[in-house]
């Protein structure tokens, strides 16, 4: 049973006004706050509160493309809200959302609130404390809670603006990753492992990796991944229509193919890693397509990147061991000699793979750790996310989102919109989906007389 006592909306308003006052004046049009107060006024201590921290320290830096590794301050001897500068994040950035030069924000801030998952609960608030907090940080929603900044974060065209990715990833590499790739390959410059199964997906898969040119240690990895693989067909896009072609297998021809898609795992500047997936035209995608990987912890089975690849990767690149070397060495004299010499040369043995993966593993969690997440600690971002997307909001989860007791909630239900009533000690749930679409005028209704009461109430 958790000892924390329920922190009220006037409360953590007041907590922020007073520690945004105590900011250096020029500091305080950057600075923010990131809430796990509905954790906490739930009842949750312990792992499940600490795992929402994890997610925040986690999450924010994995969202950022500054060069260095910044932890979130707490402001309460709770640990439950923290203050955050956005230049920390090279937050106080223009973000184009689709990558076609066109400034949709005017920094990362506004674009994750005004993102569609977490602004239901971007509230504007009015009073004496929050309008000190409006005025000092220049923002009308100087704070969010912590698991909807990482359901808006983690997915889809704000995930990918949030890394500096581009629209394709064939231009992403070259003009921010700084590889090649294409050189590289025709130098035989680059590590791969090609095999036929690797977990994620039942087909042939190769996997290659480059050395970033952001900075020195840091990697890039790309894999060529096949729509059904084994003599079957894959598809490709060429000119904007997808065709099907026969899929040679990687064993008879381990240098060139076409490939269905792609799935990228590079280093940020600050060392975390970061993903993208992409067709065979480079395109990016939200999810990565079912004939070639799938995610078992998703009920749908899709791989959302960001918040699927966290899970996976949470320690690092994944171990894969090549099968293509020792095919080709078994069979040497089915290839010419420049195959042969490019394919030992490419497809190098096994533990040097392994060496390499760990060292790029070992950057990865050497800055999650820097972040304030342990090694080994299970990954917070995809627990959260799908807990915020998939699970039903209980009564005891509605109450410390909204910021009231179980008891006042109980008592005050049917002030609220009637799908609510459901709510119940008996554990009665409603979909996230419906809580989302009440949460405003459930607040309105719930704080209308508080110090620091809702803005733009009916």
């Amino acid at each position: 049973m958790s000892t924390l006592q329920l922190q009220d909306i006037d409360t953590q308003i007041e907590k922020m006004s007073r520690d945004l006052a105590d900011q250096d004046v020029e500091d305080q049009p950057f600075t923010r706050y990131l809430t796990i107060t509905y954790s906490s006024n739930a009842g949750d201590c312990g792992r499940a509160l600490q795992r929402q921290r994890y997610a925040l320290f986690k999450g924010i830096n994995s969202v950022s493309t500054e060069t260095t590794v910044t932890e979130p301050a707490a402001i309460d001897t709770d640990e439950t809200i923290y203050r955050i500068d956005i230049r920390d994040y090279n937050w106080d950035r223009g973000i184009d959302l689709e990558d076609d030069g066109v400034v949709d924000f005017t920094d990362a801030w506004e674009a994750i609130i005004a993102d569609d998952a977490a602004a239901p609960y971007a509230i504007q608030y009015t009073g004496d404390q929050a309008d000190d907090l409006v005025a000092d940080s220049g923002t009308l929603v100087p704070f969010l809670p912590v698991n909807a900044f990482i359901q808006a974060s983690e997915f889809g065209n704000l995930y990918y603006s949030l890394i500096g990715a581009k629209a394709n990833l064939f231009d992403f590499e070259k003009e921010v990753l700084k590889v090649d790739t294409q050189a590289e390959i025709a130098d035989d410059n680059l590590m791969r492992a090609g095999f036929s199964n690797s977990g994620v997906s039942k087909q042939e898969r190769v996997l290659n990796r480059f050395d970033s040119g952001i900075a020195n240690g840091l990697a890039y990895w790309i894999s060529f991944d096949f729509n059904g693989g084994n003599g079957g067909e894959r598809a490709f896009v060429a000119n904007g229509i997808e065709e099907n072609v026969a899929n040679e297998s990687i064993y008879s021809n381990p240098l060139d193919f076409l490939f269905a898609g792609g799935e990228a795992i590079f280093n940020l500047p600050n060392g975390l890693q970061a993903y993208y997936v992409a067709n065979a035209a480079g395109a990016r995608l939200e999810t990565a397509p079912l004939g070639v990987v799938v995610d078992p912890a998703q009920n749908n089975g899709l791989v959302t990147n960001g918040a699927s690849c966290h899970s996976c990767h949470n320690a690092g690149m994944i171990t894969f061991t090549d099968t293509v070397r020792q095919y080709v060495e078994e069979n040497k004299f089915e290839f010419d000699n420049d195959t042969y010499e490019s394919v030992m040369a490419q497809y190098v043995s096994p533990s040097d793979f392994q060496k390499q993966m760990d060292r790029d593993s070992a950057v990865h969690v050497a800055a999650l750790e820097a972040s304030g997440v342990p090694a080994g600690v299970p990954d917070p971002i995809s627990r959260v996310y799908l807990d915020f997307q998939l699970g039903d909001v209980t009564l005891k989860e509605a109450a410390g989102e909204l910021a009231v007791t179980q008891e006042e909630l109980k008592r005050d239900i049917d002030l609220l919109d009637p799908r609510l009533s459901v709510l119940s000690d008996e554990g009665g749930a409603v979909s996230r989906e419906i809580f989302d679409a009440t949460f405003f005028d459930s607040v309105c209704q719930l704080h209308a007389v508080n110090n620091n009461a809702p803005a733009n109430c009916q």
